[in-house]
């Protein structure tokens, strides 16, 4: 064999391994993981973890309603269930909409600063382990909360 194909023949393994062999290699140490780390398994909603959702929002008053109502037809416990609203210098009516729902909590600031300092501002009043952060123009699915806790709560 000459320089040259022991060159070719590299770069294909490179290749090979790059599209196929990494996969193969994953999944068999996900197997190898399955056999000796057993996944933590909810068999009620008591067993489920507190989760907190939380929203960051700046004059956002348009969806407030929509928000609220999609995050009521989560599927998760309620009393294991916390929304958090974190306004950052709204001047419009977000915050008198969100007096409406005594089951959110609202964290607001006159002063704006955007997204990130609205975030790190409002994550110090969580207690809960889990928190899923979203924006008040996206709609979760009713059913992802219970997939997405299960997901991440295996190891909790």
């Amino acid at each position: 064999m000459n320089t040259l194909e022991i060159i070719f023949f590299i770069l294909l393994s490179i290749v090979f391994y790059t599209y196929i062999g990494y996969g193969i290699i994953l999944w068999i140490l996900v197997r190898i993981k399955r056999i000796f780390i057993k996944e933590k398994s909810y068999h009620t909603m008591e067993e489920l973890p507190e989760v907190t959702l939380f929203i960051t929002a700046y004059n956002e008053e348009q969806v407030v309603e929509k928000k609220m109502q999609n995050c009521r037809e989560l599927d998760y416990p309620k009393e294991k269930f916390q929304i958090v609203w974190v306004t950052d210098g709204s001047c419009d009516a977000t915050n008198k909409k969100l007096k409406a729902y005594p089951d959110a909590t609202v964290y607001y600031s006159a002063e704006r600063k955007g997204k990130t300092a609205a975030m790190n501002r409002g994550i110090k009043f969580i207690t809960t382990p889990i928190v899923i952060f979203t924006d008040a123009n996206t709609s979760i699915a009713f059913s992802v909360s219970i997939s997405i806790l299960i997901i991440f709560s295996v190891t909790y």
